[in-house]
């Protein structure tokens, strides 16, 4: 039985690393689990679990358990882990409250400065700071600014591109 459960175990091990190795493309795979559990399931995080229900299980046995008890055993790990995992999974995948990243609805009321003269019917260059990142945009205004106005961003136009206006602020690159 220790070999049959070392198997389950070596099967887990290896699909774990497929899904690694493979990345998005094995995960594609995996598109069934998102109709159980959306985000909390994924292919890397139930292979591991059933690696660790193999080993763990084999491990048991090793030690003297019964075999139902190892089973039980090698499932409850097996669950834990599992049910780390998605949870981590989860937290890194979490954009809520993720300042680290720039997103279009963050670049709103950031603060920054002209580089390259905005004309009044094209685009110009701004540096702007948005959660402590600087980001250089290209710039429209509904006037002409010239180099070194400070301006705050009134609407994002795309990813790479924002509507500015001027402000009054001493410096707010310092």
């Amino acid at each position: 039985m220790v070999v049959a459960f070392m198997v389950a175990g070596g099967i887990g091990v290896a699909v774990l690393v497929l899904s690694l190795v493979l990345g998005d493309v094995f995960d594609g795979l995996g598109g069934a689990l998102d109709d159980v559990g959306g985000d909390f399931f994924s292919v890397g995080g139930v292979a591991g679990a059933v690696a660790v229900f193999g080993f763990g299980a084999a491990a048991l046995l090793l030690l003297g358990a019964p075999t139902p008890w190892a089973v039980v055993g090698g499932i409850a790990l097996g669950i834990v882990l599992g049910a780390g995992v998605g949870w981590l999974t989860n937290k890194l995948k979490s954009a809520e409250g993720d300042t680290s990243t720039v997103r279009r609805e963050s670049m709103i009321g950031a603060q920054g400065r002209v580089i390259a003269d905005i004309p009044d019917d094209g685009f110009g260059i701004v540096t702007v700071t948005v959660n402590g990142h600087l980001t250089r945009l290209n710039a429209r205004a509904d006037a002409a600014l010239p180099s070194g106005t400070n301006v705050r961003v009134s609407e994002v136009l795309t990813a790479t591109s924002a509507k500015v206006v001027p402000t009054s602020l001493e410096d707010p690159l310092d």
